[in-house]
């Protein structure tokens, strides 16, 4: 009998690193799903001669997201005339669990050549 109280605080110490490796493996699993949840791409324009400005390109999804994504973006290529200012804006917009919007655009003087986004979605 006394093996048997003995071994009692061992029985818990195991259960209780159970119960974390459990929880530990459940975060795991969440963030896993949420890893293969995400979708990216490029997209843009670079031609000679120079193209017209404001480029609008619409994505769509491979697969629809469960709710709207958060998408992270950034300028992927910049081809510019190099005696002239240089002047971009590139936007994401309309992002929906479908797809989303890719706006490249210039002002003034600037000469664009090309201009590409690298984008990310990501569900929650």
């Amino acid at each position: 009998m006394e093996q048997v109280y003995a071994m009692k605080p061992k029985l818990a110490a195991l259960e209780a690193k159970t119960k974390k490796m459990e929880l530990d493996l459940t975060v795991q699993q969440q963030q896993m799903e949420t890893l293969q949840n995400r979708e990216s791409g490029v997209v843009g324009i670079h031609t000679i001669p120079i193209p017209n400005w404001p480029y609008t390109q619409s994505v769509t999804f491979q697969t629809p997201f469960e709710a709207k994504p958060t998408v992270t973006y950034g300028l992927y290529l910049l081809d510019t005339g190099y005696t002239r200012n240089t002047r971009v804006i590139a936007e994401v917009t309309d992002v929906t669990k479908t797809g989303l919007q890719v706006k490249l655009n210039t002002w003034a003087d600037t000469e664009l050549y090309g201009a590409r986004v690298s984008w990310m979605a990501c569900g929650q």
